[in-house]
C-alpha cells in the first residue's frame, strides 16, 4: 500500500522478547513474528471494531532487511446530525471505514516507523496493544496444534514461548519541555523498566535496577522519583531513556488540577513529503532514509543488536527468498 503526499510519522523502539530467558525477537522471527502477522488473525476492540494486519512482507533496502505492512483499524462511523444550509438536522447513518497506518520495523535494530494514512489511523499505542494481542492469540493456537501433534505422534514437541512487547516512541525534548512548563509542580516521575532486546543501557541510573530484575528473574520493574524540582534534568532523564523505558510524569498544572504527562504528549512527530510520482519502493526507501537522518536513535546499532541480527539472518532470508515458506510451515 503506497502512501503519498505530506504525512506525519512517528519513530519508536519495538522491543520484543520471548520466554523466561527474554530471548530476542529474531530468534522467533520465522516461527512466531512473521507467521503471526501473516495469519489474518484479528484483535477485537468493542462491538464493531477490530484491528488486523494486511500486506505483510519482508523488504530489502541496501544490504538490510525490514518487515513492512499495514495495520488496519476496521470500525463504523455513526452520524446522528449534520449541518445543511445552516440548519442542524438529524441523521441516522452508519458508514464502514478502515483507516490504516503503514509500519516498517528495521530488523537490524528493531526500530519502528509508523506513518498514518489519515485522521483516525491507528496510533503507536494501538499498534502495541493489538500486535501483542494478535501474537498471543497465534501462540495459543499454535501451541494447541503442537500439543495435539505431541499426543498423536507420541513424541515431545516444544511449545512456543510467550511474548513480552513494549513499543516506546522516542521522546521529543522540545515537546517534553513545553509540557513541563505547563506544570506548577511535579509530584513524581514513573519509569517502567522492561527486558531489552540486545539494547545497550543508555542511562546509569537504571543499571543496578536492571541487574536486580535479572537476578530476581522478574519480567519488569518500576522506578518512582518523587517531587523533582529540576525540570531541565527531568527532561534530560526522560529524553535520555531513548525508548528503553516507559515514562509518565504526574503533577499539578497551573490551574491547580491534577495532570499526567505521558509519552503520547511528548512523542517525536516528524513530517515527510512522499512524491505522488514515486513508486511504493521509492517512497518506502525515502521514508526509511529520512527517519534515519531525523533521529540518531534510528541509526543506533549495538554490538549485541549486530550479533543477534547476523545470527538470525538465515531466518529472514529463507522467507525473503522463498515466498512459499509460510505455506510449507502451515502444511507441516
Amino acid at each position: 500500500m503506497n502512501i503519498k503526499g505530506f504525512k506525519y510519522y512517528n519513530v519508536a523502539n519495538f522491543n520484543c522478547t520471548f520466554g523466561e530467558e527474554n530471548e530476542p525477537m529474531l530468534n522467533y522471527f520465522d516461527t512466531i513474528i512473521y507467521p503471526a502477522l501473516k495469519s489474518e488473525l484479528i484483535n477485537k476492540s468493542g462491538k464493531n471494531k477490530y484491528f488486523a494486519f494486511k500486506d505483510i512482507e519482508i523488504i530489502k533496502f541496501g544490504d538490510e532487511y525490514a518487515l513492512k505492512g499495514c495495520f488496519v483499524k476496521k470500525t463504523e462511523l455513526e452520524i446522528k446530525s449534520d449541518l445543511r444550509d445552516g440548519q442542524l438536522i438529524e441523521k441516522n447513518e452508519i458508514y464502514s471505514t478502515a483507516p490504516f497506518s503503514l509500519f516498517i520495523i528495521l530488523l537490524s535494530n528493531h526500530r519502528l516507523i509508523l506513518i498514518k494514512n489519515q485522521k483516525g489511523s491507528p496510533t503507536i499505542k494501538n499498534f502495541e496493544t493489538h500486535t501483542k494481542g494478535i501474537i498471543k492469540k497465534y501462540i495459543r493456537q499454535e501451541n494447541k496444534i503442537r500439543k495435539k501433534l505431541e499426543k498423536d505422534e507420541e513424541k515431545e514437541i516444544s511449545l512456543l514461548p510467550d511474548i513480552s512487547l513494549n513499543i516506546v516512541a522516542f521522546p521529543s525534548k522540545e515537546k517534553l519541555r513545553k509540557q513541563l512548563e505547563e506544570l506548577q509542580k511535579i509530584n513524581r516521575i514513573e519509569l517502567k523498566i522492561y527486558p531489552l532486546n540486545g539494547e545497550v543501557i543508555v542511562n546509569d541510573i537504571f543499571n543496578s535496577f536492571r541487574e536486580e530484575i535479572e537476578i530476581l528473574k522478574a519480567n519488569s520493574g518500576n522506578v518512582s522519583i518523587n517531587s523533582p524540582k529540576n525540570y531541565d534534568e527531568v527532561a534530560n532523564l526522560v529524553e535520555g531513556t531513548k525508548g528503553t523505558a516507559k515514562s509518565k510524569i504526574l503533577g499539578v498544572d497551573k490551574s491547580g488540577q491534577s495532570a499526567v504527562v505521558s509519552e503520547e504528549e511528548y512523542k517525536e512527530e516528524l513530517i515527510i513529503e512522499l512524491p505522488e510520482h514515486n513508486s511504493e519502493v521509492e517512497n518506502t526507501n525515502l521514508l526509511i532514509e529520512k527517519a534515519r537522518l531525523s533521529k540518531s536513535e534510528m541509526r543506533g546499532l549495538s554490538k549485541e543488536n549486530k550479533d543477534i541480527y547476523e545470527n538470525n539472518l538465515w531466518r529472514i532470508e529463507r522467507i525473503f527468498n522463498n515466498p512459499a515458506f509460510l505455506m510449507m510451515l502451515n502444511n507441516r
